[in-house]
């Protein structure tokens, strides 16, 4: 299935904001198999709107849109959609009913405004809303199926986990998997690592293999698409073989996993201890640290000495020192 994201609002084109919910989309799409072939970011208005959401129905089976569905005038999404695809705006008591329930919880009175997120297109269908007030919307309309989903972060991903993917699953059934394995390469320039790749490059297919440039070695990527994750596995394993065998010692850690995550695998392995002294970080390499599951078997503590007596005085920073060369030396 073919999905196309748009995002809509005037702060991500301004860069007020910035779109993270693209990219989590994606990346939750992938995992459940659904093939992201366009992605779109439309400032709030109509007829830009409209010839966005006209031109994804032509393209992707599916159209995700986050942004637009709050009780203010400047929330037009649905009103948007409804014109695109000529279905008048309807009151939905669906839709009303999830907008009271969600006052009721809070111990406040609807406003009024807020009946304007139950003002939806003819025929469409209303997804819950766990964390907040406007319901999410699903269109179908010919081969489309258009999904409306707020636009905070909050919201956006707790109705995609709790509406979408049921309804995914209910209406089009299991797509498969899509996951990749992720290196990083150091020490060679991306010209001769494509040399050395290039025939898995030249005969991908699936998997599908990329370079990526990144701050201090390059990132390559396989990816499978393959009906369960055991599946995709063995497709990508014998490219994960040849691509150890060639570049050796070049390929660092695993990408899928996070630095820190990464850190605390050696320490344990290596039954050592780390402890942290900060300034300037305030604490931030500690949080880093302690963000990861069974972190307390090896991060005994940390200092945040911010002040210069606390560098001399806790750390042992010899005081000459700190005349001589100052704090941040």
């Amino acid at each position: 299935m073919i999905v196309e994201l748009i995002s809509t609002g005037s702060e991500l084109l301004l860069g007020d904001t910035v779109n993270t919910n693209v990219s989590w989309l994606a990346q939750e799409l992938n995992k459940l198999g659904y093939t992201i072939a366009h992605q779109s970011v439309v400032g709030d208005n109509p007829k830009r709107m409209a010839e966005v959401f006209q031109l994804a129905s032509t393209r992707a089976d599916i159209v995700i849109s986050t942004g637009g569905l709050g009780p203010t005038q400047g929330d037009i999404t649905r009103n948007v959609l409804a014109d695109s695809i000529g279905r008048p705006i309807v009151f939905n008591q669906e839709a009303m009913d999830e907008v009271k329930k969600f006052f009721d919880r809070v111990k406040r009175t609807v406003p009024d405004a807020s009946r304007r997120e139950a003002e939806l297109p003819e025929g469409a269908n209303v997804l819950h809303n766990p964390v907040g007030v406007a319901p999410g919307v699903v269109v179908e309309d010919g081969d489309t199926t258009y999904i409306l989903l707020p636009g905070p972060p909050g919201e956006m991903k707790g109705m995609f986990h709790d509406s979408v993917v049921p309804y995914l699953m209910n209406r089009f059934g299991s797509q498969g998997v899509v996951t990749s394995y992720r290196y990083g390469v150091y020490d060679i320039r991306e010209i001769d690592l494509e040399n050395t790749l290039m025939d898995l490059i030249k005969n991908q297919s699936n998997p599908t293999i990329a370079l990526l440039i990144k701050k201090g070695y390059i990132e390559v990527r396989i990816t499978a698409k393959a009906d369960t994750l055991e599946a995709a596995h063995e497709v990508l394993n014998p490219w994960d073989a040849i691509i150890r065998e060639r570049l050796g010692a070049r390929v660092g850690r695993d990408l899928t996993v996070s630095m820190e995550e990464t850190l605390g695998h050696v320490l344990l392995e290596e039954q050592s201890t780390i402890s942290t002294a900060e300034s300037c970080t305030s604490g931030l390499v500690g949080k880093l640290l302690t963000n990861v599951s069974g972190s307390s078997e090896y991060y005994m503590g940390g200092v945040i000495s911010y002040s210069n007596d606390i560098k001399h005085r806790v750390l042992g920073v010899p005081q000459d020192m700190l005349d001589t060369y100052g704090a941040v030396s």
